[in-house]
């Protein structure tokens, strides 16, 4: 075996191996018979070059969250001397060569731009793509914000981004109007391995170079996953000067659409679309003119005005859903939470939803109430309450509602239906009564979550702790057991706050605010 340059090294080696190893051979007296595959150029003992190439692959840094923050402040996080590939190469002679040769080190790269510069450089990230060969990229373009030296900088990453169209696979654009040095000819802006396409702006219009990227759509046959800021030139009935293939999507987020009659002729022609994030903006546009009925959406995040509400949702028919979001918006004055529509979409869909998300949606106590007793919300998995918009709002998640989901309660229907005061309903057949509790110990027997932000939760000390210990230690026929809760809880709820962090101890994931 051959020294290596670093006396320390030598010494701390003699000083821990097994046996004796002779420094003193030069390297061209050792014996010849030892293949270049058993000893790498410096004379150590190596690996196969395939297994190395193989060890190599799992020295990459994960993949950084699409949603996460954006290290502005920690630019050269995903690409620098410490992180594999780039310290890969650093090594000694023998590994750079294999890290160089092996293009799917180098298949994956994201540039951020801020304060002028790009990180990495331009230089490094063309010689980075060079060494990617022939495979598919992921690529990834962060810009700051609009000034003309970031505007520059992102302008030239994305230039050398489009050299290469002809290998996008997951894009990854956030964009404050780059500007391009040179305009390729349009009919070479083409991308048939592109599967996701992500391209955000922080303009309310794109500006020209943004738009042009959009010149990629005219050959895009394996497009599954779009999600853009907006569709340049989207009219009211969803036709845009750009082809996109609405048909061949599995998933979609758009930032802004002008009006729900837009988004439902949208819907209309993604016939295969199973997840579908929306922002609907107040315009009104033509409606379909029939009702939507999407057999294959089994995930809906909608933000729209409380005014549009009932417009959307008494148009749509969504039988595969499984999990959905609602983001109301709209003046205070007139902001009430539809909870009749809400039902009767529920209802018409005949979905069984596992997840729910309720932002800013202004309900009453009485509403919240029978959302919790409704029939078609029995296999929630996880029930997300965040009311954050204004303090004045009175709130609905009270002692009644969560004695409903409260096994220990709910043990008795009729002990139940006394703390709400609504005891019977007419049966249609024998005139006697109907217990919706009849198969179950209590309502949401399958919450594994339950998230309630804001100023929404008012109830006395201890009746949290109560139901969230009747489900996580006391749990009763087949009721799920709660893992995880996250509240604003008020800070005078001492009672409940030491009895959370007991059961957090025992495995109950708690996340705590106060309010």
């Amino acid at each position: 075996m051959s020294p290596c340059q670093d006396p320390i090294v030598n010494y701390r080696i003699l000083k821990h191996h097994p046996y004796p190893i002779d420094f003193s051979t030069k390297k061209d007296q050792q014996e010849p018979h030892v293949s270049r595959k058993v000893l790498n150029s410096e004379g150590g003992l190596m690996l196969p070059t395939e297994l190395w190439a193989e060890i190599f692959l799992y020295c990459l840094p994960g993949c950084p969250p699409k949603d996460g923050p954006i290290p502005w402040y920690n630019r050269d996080r995903d690409v620098n001397s410490l992180t594999a590939p780039l310290l890969l190469c650093q090594i000694c002679r023998g590994w750079r060569e294999v890290a160089v040769s092996l293009p799917q080190l180098w298949q994956r790269l994201t540039v951020y731009v801020a304060n002028g510069n790009a990180c990495p450089a331009p230089d490094l990230a063309e010689r980075w793509l060079f060494r990617s060969g022939s495979l598919p990229l992921d690529l990834s373009l962060h810009q700051q914000n609009e000034s003309s030296l970031n505007a520059a900088a992102a302008g030239t990453i994305l230039s050398l981004f489009i050299n290469h169209t002809m290998r996008w696979m997951n894009i990854d654009l956030q964009l404050a109007g780059p500007r391009l040095a040179a305009y390729p000819e349009a009919g070479k802006l083409v991308a048939p391995v592109l599967q996701q396409f992500r391209l955000r702006t922080s303009y309310r219009v794109y500006e020209k170079d943004e738009r042009y990227i959009f010149g990629v759509f005219q050959d895009v046959p394996r497009l599954i996953n779009l999600q853009v800021s907006r569709v340049p030139e989207l009219d009211l009935l969803g036709n845009s000067t750009v082809e996109v293939p609405w048909h061949q999507l599995d998933a979609l987020s758009l930032e802004y659409v002008p009006s729900i009659g837009t988004s439902l002729h949208i819907l209309s022609k993604c016939e295969s679309v199973r997840e579908c994030t929306l922002k609907v903006d107040t315009l009104f546009g033509p409606l379909l003119d029939e009702p939507l009925v999407h057999p294959y959406l089994h995930s809906l995040s909608i933000n729209i005005s409380n005014a549009h509400f009932t417009g959307f949702f008494s148009r749509i028919t969504l039988p595969a859903l499984k999990n959905l979001s609602i983001h109301v918006r709209g003046p205070l004055e007139h902001y009430s939470w539809p909870q009749s529509c809400f039902e009767e979409f529920l209802r018409r869909s005949s979905c069984k939803l596992t997840r729910l998300k309720l932002r800013d949606s202004g309900m009453r106590a009485d509403q919240f109430i029978s959302t919790v007793q409704q029939p078609y919300l029995q296999a929630l998995q996880e029930f997300v309450v965040d009311d954050r918009r204004d303090w004045t709002w009175d709130p609905f998640v009270t002692d009644a509602g969560l004695y409903l989901m409260n096994c220990s309660l709910c043990m008795n229907a009729s002990a139940a239906f006394a703390v709400l005061d609504e005891y019977s309903t007419e049966s249609e057949s024998d005139g006697g009564t109907t217990n919706p509790l009849a198969d179950q110990a209590c309502f949401l027997p399958n919450l594994e979550g339950l998230i309630v932000r804001g100023n929404c939760l008012k109830t006395a000390d201890g009746t949290i702790a109560d139901m969230v210990e009747s489900r996580f230690y006391f749990r009763e026929h087949g009721v799920a057991q709660l893992r995880r809760v996250e509240l604003d809880l008020p800070s005078s709820h001492l009672a409940d706050l030491q009895r959370l962090k007991a059961m957090q101890a025992e495995g109950l994931t708690v996340e705590l605010d106060f309010i």
